[in-house]
């Protein structure tokens, strides 16, 4: 367990297998119904990456496409079926792969803050 979502950050041995090559990418994978705050959200985590591990070990955002559910419901109850409303919600979705992490930046991305609405998902890939 490299870190949950309470905190809790590697010890010093785990941190020796980061480097040693068991543990050679995280994937955060972020979703959100509004775009504005994903796209902060992953300028600040590129940021820190950048900062703590090195510009090359990061790769993205990558942009995915974005999902649009949609629904038609008839407005009256009893009579008039061509009167419809329509309502979708569109779910915005980007990935951010950091190669080789390091424990600074395990505590750094602990310190990010993040806008409510915003699923995170992490993922680590040897």
């Amino acid at each position: 367990k490299l870190m949950s979502i309470n905190g809790d950050l590697p010890t010093q041995e785990q941190d020796t297998k980061i480097h040693q090559g068991s543990i050679t990418r995280l994937r955060f994978i972020l979703r959100s119904y509004s775009p504005a705050p994903l796209e902060d959200l992953c300028t600040r985590l590129s940021n820190t990456a950048i900062e703590t591990v090195g510009p090359s070990s990061v790769v993205g955002p990558i942009r995915l496409p974005t999902k649009i559910r949609k629904w038609c419901v008839l407005s009256s109850p009893h009579v008039n079926k061509t009167s419809r409303d329509q309502f979708e919600i569109r779910t915005h979705k980007r990935i951010i792969d950091i190669i080789h992490p390091t424990l600074h930046f395990y505590k750094a991305v602990v310190n990010v803050s993040t806008d409510p609405g915003i699923d995170i998902k992490v993922v680590r890939m040897s």
